[in-house]
């Protein structure tokens, strides 16, 4: 939903996950969220976040360590 403040993309206890080839349209504030604990192993490949406010949020600073990004 445009300028919407959830998230396009919410990972919630996600493990081995990968998102790849997808893009954020106009108007996208948060492209990707992630929460849960048990997160973990969560691959970002060849999106396009241009358009995107925030491309990748997390409830707890210590799951931005779980996700692998180029």
């Amino acid at each position: 939903m445009k300028d919407s403040k959830e998230p396009a993309i919410l990972l919630d206890n996600v493990r081995d996950g990968i998102i790849r080839d997808s893009r954020a349209t106009d108007g996208t504030n948060i492209f990707i969220h992630v929460q849960g604990d048990k997160s973990d192993d969560i691959v970002l490949r060849n999106n396009n976040t241009k358009k995107a406010k925030e491309v990748v949020t997390f409830e707890k600073e210590n799951l931005r360590k779980v996700v692998e990004s180029n």
